[in-house]
């Protein structure tokens, strides 16, 4: 009985403490973030990763108590131990919830980073997928397939959807739809940040009197100044529009099922929404060299970021250390960042407590070696 007395009175004493100006801005308690600053107005008291009230209120979405802090003056171009200020965790990282629509308004109060210049090279190639039509011969189909110009097709989605999008995060300065040929025709370019080649493979099989169309695309995105690939990744599908899989009842409907397919689809899934996908990448390309030479002194760097993120010089300097992963659930869809690492899972369990965080929502491994 003393006992649960004692504990009631914890927990009530708990409850009567003042909130603390960081978690305030976390969980977006604007009115307590007011009260907290008219008391003690210090605007850059940073938790253990480096974030100050205003990054964390980024982070999260909480996009009036982040126009509060800003309108009392807090410093925008602050990093974290890892290098990324309030702009990169709000595009990159955010948090507090599946659907980050808030991030939208949160970014807008932000000072954006320069326009990632883009040129974007595309060709076609028929592969391994265009096996009949129920409609044309063979040799029919290839010919066909060249008057559709499917390159062009994603290319034109691609440049649409990069100038509409929102974000405005990535402008394509030079595009080229070079068909089947294996060179572009346009030379390097020199004054642009990153480079993305696109091979799009058109699909078309004949089934039950009905052509089933396909597109499979194979992007890489290099960087302009030493060629270095920064993101490769392959789309492949049924053409779609709206919620179900198309197919052509004769040739003359191959055109627009692809183009209409092109237009909903290829420029969202080759950049991301509001081509924060592709500008993550880039952002994380620049930052990449310093956070390197950073994490291999200090494994704390490491913190936030999944473990394939990780660079050859850190999973070098890391191999055999055990990091703490958040448990898979359906809700947080396997982010799978680190969130403690260290020589031993004692000394995991111990990075997480001293971050406030339970070492029993989180499961433990060890680093692999690199292979080089």
């Amino acid at each position: 009985m003393r006992i649960s007395l004692l504990l009631c009175a914890a927990l009530s004493f708990a409850a009567d403490l003042p909130p603390d100006l960081l978690d305030a801005a976390k969980k977006g308690r604007t009115k307590d973030v007011e009260a907290l600053l008219a008391k003690n107005p210090d605007l850059e008291v940073k938790d253990k990763e480096g974030r100050t009230p205003l990054m964390l209120a980024a982070q999260y979405g909480r996009t009036a108590t982040l126009q509060l802090l800003l309108e009392k003056g807090a410093k925008l171009d602050t990093r974290d131990t890892h290098g990324w200020n309030a702009y990169m965790l709000a595009l990159l990282a955010p948090s507090g919830g599946l659907v980050h629509t808030a991030h939208d308004s949160v970014l807008r109060l932000l000072p954006q980073p320069k326009r990632f210049r883009m040129q974007v090279n595309a060709g076609w190639s028929p592969g391994k997928s265009i096996f009949s039509s129920c409609f044309m011969r063979p040799a029919e189909l290839t010919a066909h397939i060249h008057e559709i110009r499917p390159d062009a097709l994603v290319l034109e989605a691609l440049q649409r959807f990069a100038a509409t999008s929102g974000r405005e995060l990535i402008a394509i300065v030079r595009a080229d739809a070079r068909g089947t040929s294996e060179q572009s025709n346009l030379a390097p370019a020199t004054d642009v940040d990153a480079t993305m080649e696109l091979m799009v493979e058109p699909g078309l099989s004949c089934v039950q009197g009905v052509d089933r169309l396909t597109v499979a695309i194979r992007g890489e995105l290099t960087r302009a100044e030493d060629r270095k690939p920064i993101l490769e990744k392959v789309f492949g599908m049924g053409v779609k529009t709206g919620m179900k899989t198309e197919g052509a009842n004769n040739s003359n409907q191959h055109a627009p099922l692809y183009a209409a397919w092109a237009k909903s689809q290829g420029g969202a899934d080759l950049l991301g929404r509001g081509g924060s996908a592709v500008a993550a990448r880039m952002i994380e390309s620049l930052i990449a060299p310093n956070m390197a030479s950073a994490a291999a002194r200090d494994p704390r760097n490491a913190l936030g970021r999944s473990p394939d993120r990780l660079t050859l010089e850190e999973r070098i300097a890391f191999s055999g250390k055990y990091i703490a992963l958040e448990i898979y659930t359906p809700e947080n869809l396997a982010l799978r960042r680190i969130e403690a690492i260290g020589d031993s899972l004692a000394a995991c369990v111990r990075m997480l407590k001293e971050r406030g965080l339970d070492p029993r929502q989180f499961e433990y491994t060890r680093l692999a070696p690199a292979i080089r």
